[in-house]
This record gives structure tokens, sequence and C-alpha cells, in this order.
């Protein structure tokens, strides 16, 4: 059976410019060989987020969860108010860049183990279309912390099956 790499075109376009550092890592991460499907894969949703400000973690406080306000999507499935992705049904990957250990993906409310390198975070899921995400740091023991607007990063993408 014929192999391709997954997700090469998505991570190139989206990050080889923007974020070089996220994309050389990310890229040794991706560059596995799996099984050429036979069927082709449509994105149905695609999300990019970031922060404008730095956000301030207070110190003892749990998980808290990353306030992404600055957002490029395909479809409109971010809310800006409580900082959350319900995105369409479908298989779901998504990425975030963190500054340090300790940030998470979640799903309706329950952490979702991820696949790491640095502090590079990957999901492979999926969403039957009333599933939301979100993104929490966890606080430092005895002190606060910055999670630094230039400094995380989120992103996803939908993907269906078109037989």
């Amino acid at each position: 059976m014929p192999e391709t790499n997954i997700n090469t075109n998505f991570l190139e376009s989206s990050y080889k410019n923007v974020y070089p550092n996220i994309y050389r890592s990310l890229a040794k991460f991706l560059d596995k060989k799996v099984p050429k499907p036979a069927f082709q894969v449509k994105t149905v949703a695609t999300l990019r987020a970031t922060l404008t400000t730095n956000q301030e973690i207070p110190g003892g406080s749990g998980l808290n969860k990353v306030t992404f306000n600055r957002v490029q999507q395909h479809g409109n499935y971010f809310n800006l108010s409580n900082h959350t992705w319900k995105p369409p049904a479908g298989q779901v990957n998504l990425i975030i860049y963190a500054p340090r250990p300790g940030m998470f993906i979640f799903k309706n409310g329950v952490a979702v183990p991820s696949t790491g390198i640095d502090y590079n975070y990957f999901i492979v899921d999926h969403s039957n279309g009333d599933d939301i995400f979100d993104v929490r740091m966890q606080s430092l023991p005895d002190g606060n912390f910055q999670v630094y607007a230039d400094a995380a990063l989120w992103s996803g993408q939908v993907y269906t099956a078109v037989i």
C-alpha cells in the first residue's frame, strides 16, 4: 500500500514561515509514514488562536483556562466569550504550543491525553459536533506565572472522509 506523510501541507502552510521553531519540532513528530487511505479527506473547520496580551496565572490556583482572543478560523466555531471551540463532527487534530510544561487540552471538561515534544502537545480525537474543547494552564504552586502573548498557540483542524 502506498504511504503518505500526515498533515504535511497544513504544517508547512501554517507554521513553516510564521513559527519556525514550532515547525521544526512538529515536523519531526509528524514525519511518520502511514498507509494511504482508501478515501479522500476534507477539511471542514480550522482554528488558529493566540493571545493579544499576556495572561497572568495566579500561583496556587490550579488549572486556569487560557483566554485566547485572537482567532483565525474557517467556520465560526470558536466562542470568544468563553474561549472554547465547538467544531463540527469529524476527526479533530489539535496542537498547542505552551510556554512551559503544564498546558492541557480539555474536551467537555476532561483533560485529553496528548503526545508532546518539548512544549508542543498534539492530540487526535473525534468530535460529534457537540463536543467543546478548551486549553488550560496549570498554575505554579507558589507564585504567579505569565502566559506571554507571543508564546502560546492553539491550532486545530477537523476532517471528514469523502468516499
